[in-house]
Order: structure tokens, then sequence, then C-alpha cells
């Protein structure tokens, strides 16, 4: 019974890691949107947001992809240095 007990607690703490990284990279994802400068958009205007990931997600599945994914690094990069 002890054993069963204890699977069933390593089980919960797995899924709370598991819970605590994917909150950890949201608000990293967030803090992104935040360094674009693109927070002042209000949440009602979210299609706006996923419009400009769509269109960058469809580059980046194109012929194109790695001049896009070097692009969107130095660009990326530039950011993050100010």
């Amino acid at each position: 019974m002890a054993s069963i007990y204890k699977l069933k607690s390593s089980m919960q703490t797995v899924s709370q890691i598991k819970r605590k990284q994917d909150a950890h990279s949201k608000i990293q994802m967030g803090g992104l949107i935040v360094k674009a400068g693109l927070d002042y958009l209000h949440p009602k205007e979210s299609a706006i947001l996923l419009g400009i990931l769509v269109d960058a997600k469809q580059k980046l599945d194109s012929d194109d992809k790695y001049e896009y994914l070097d692009y969107y690094q130095k660009l990326g990069f530039k950011e993050f240095s100010k």
C-alpha cells in the first residue's frame, strides 16, 4: 500500500513539474510579446497578433525557410541588445 502511495505521489510531482515548466514557458513567450512592443494590443485584438505569428510560420514553412530564419534571428538579436 505504501508503494502505491509513493507512486501516486511521484506522479503528482512529475505532473506539477510539467505544469510549472509549461507556465514558465508561457510567461517567457508573453515577455517576448512585450519586448517586441506588441503588448499595447487589447486582448480583443488578439487576432492581429495571431495573424502576425501565422504569417511568420507560413514563411518558415516555405522554400525560403533559411533566409527567413536568418532574418528573424538577426532581428531578434538586435532587439535583445537594446
